[in-house]
């Protein structure tokens, strides 16, 4: 039974053809003389329906993945301490489109989009297709338009004009309704894409102000819902991004000062520093809340294995208490929430509440690629500035402002309305 995002063995070659759409075709690729390969041609074959669904798992894996790194270092829940000059500029929020970690981010991403939003116009073609996997198409294109639009500023889809953020997410809204309405036959499968389709409607219209809408995306997401991003040492591809450098001798990622010496068990760090590629101090964290096999009792260390949630009935109640605002029900999840951190509950009200509601959430969800999203929300919506200012750790260079992602060289290179 396919268990939320398992991972299924496709070949590089296939998952490369499902996304021939974006920037370039496999045509070249195609060509060569393999009498094993798969032509572009087939995939139209309903024979290839399981394959087809495996590319669009495959595809998005990789690049969440691939985000999860990088959307941590623009926000404030990890510094780094690397050579590299892009990972430098990302560190002090100052971004060339030629920046090779934005180029891949975004490259993976649109990959991901391409790739679900393909399998789709596919899917409808066959003559029985299955509907569970019309149904999950519509929930990976509305999470890869998702992360494309709570993360950078404009972009551009299939070689068009730039669109706004707004825009892209309202492409989410219409895929992940399009999920819902079609995950309606009452399997264990079209349930569970249902729901992770309906938290992702919840975020998206959140982020848009559409603050009922969210409330009611989700208010039938079970509060015990998680649905996980697997990961596996079996490739590169399918490996925990940052764990291979944080299971290194000198990891160059380390936990914010920000979010240091919480004594909260959903956020934790080793005690002792390891020391970076420029020999400043990092602090390795352990395995987050939303990790998989996270314990309250246990440091566990990240490693090429491990999971994180994309999407919670925890993350559906703080949909519900953010649009709602400043009532009872908010302030009864802060102090549920703050007894999981061993902190004492608290009587806060107005913005005091709000304010502690967005502390709970950055603890409860660190490093599952909400926090660069939830800083743009809070300044774009309440005027609530929370990124990172002043000097960065290490050295006298001062944050720049960049809050987005941006169109990279590649993109901009290529693409005549741009």
């Amino acid at each position: 039974m396919k268990n939320n995002m398992m991972f299924k063995k496709i070949s590089t070659l296939v998952a490369t053809c499902l996304t021939l759409v974006l920037l370039t075709s496999c045509e070249d690729i195609l060509s060569v003389n393999d009498p094993g390969a798969i032509q572009s041609d087939q995939l139209n074959d309903p024979a290839l329906e399981q394959l087809i669904i495996n590319g669009v798992y495959s595809e998005f894996q990789f690049a969440f993945n691939y985000l999860t790194q990088s959307a941590s270092i623009l926000s404030d829940e990890v510094y780094t301490d690397h050579t590299n000059i892009d990972h430098r500029e990302f560190a002090l929020f100052e971004i060339r489109p030629s920046n090779a970690l934005n180029s891949a981010t975004y490259t993976n991403l649109q990959k991901a989009r391409v790739s679900a939003e393909d399998a789709v116009v596919r899917f409808q073609s066959f003559d029985n297709p299955n509907p569970v996997n019309i149904a999950e198409a519509y929930a990976y294109a509305g999470y890869a338009n998702l992360m494309l639009g709570l993360h950078f500023c404009t972009v551009p889809i299939n070689g068009g004009p730039a669109q706004p953020w707004q825009e892209i997410l309202n492409r989410a809204v219409t895929h992940f309704t399009s999920a819902i309405n079609t995950a309606t036959g009452g399997s264990e499968a079209e349930v569970r894409i249902a729901n992770m389709a309906r938290v992702g409607l919840g975020r998206a219209h959140l982020q848009l102000g559409n603050d009922q809408q969210a409330i009611s995306a989700v208010q039938n997401v079970p509060a015990g819902f998680e649905f996980y991003v697997y990961r596996s040492s079996n490739s590169s591809r399918e490996t925990n991004l940052n764990a291979a450098q944080w299971i290194s001798s000198d990891p160059w990622l380390g936990v914010d000062p920000r979010f240091q010496n919480l004594n909260d068990p959903r956020l934790r760090h080793i005690e002792q520093p390891k020391f970076g590629l420029n020999s400043n101090p990092v602090y390795v964290p352990f395995r987050p809340r939303a990790y998989q096999g996270w314990t309250a009792d246990e440091d566990q260390p990240i490693d090429l294995n491990t999971g994180y949630i994309l999407a919670s009935g925890l993350e559906a109640r703080y949909i519900i208490a953010e649009a709602s605002g400043a009532n009872s029900q908010t302030l009864a999840l802060v102090n549920e929430r703050r007894a999981v951190g061993n902190q004492d509950a608290v009587n806060l009200s107005g913005g005091e509440l709000m304010a502690e509601l967005r502390e709970q959430k950055a603890r409860d969800f660190f490093l599952t690629v909400h926090r660069l999203a939830d800083l743009r929300r809070y300044l774009d919506r309440y005027g609530v500035d929370m990124f990172p200012s002043g000097n960065y750790p290490f050295g006298n260079s001062a944050y720049g402002s960049a809050r987005c992602f941006i169109i990279p060289q590649s993109e901009l290179s290529g693409n005549p309305n741009l």
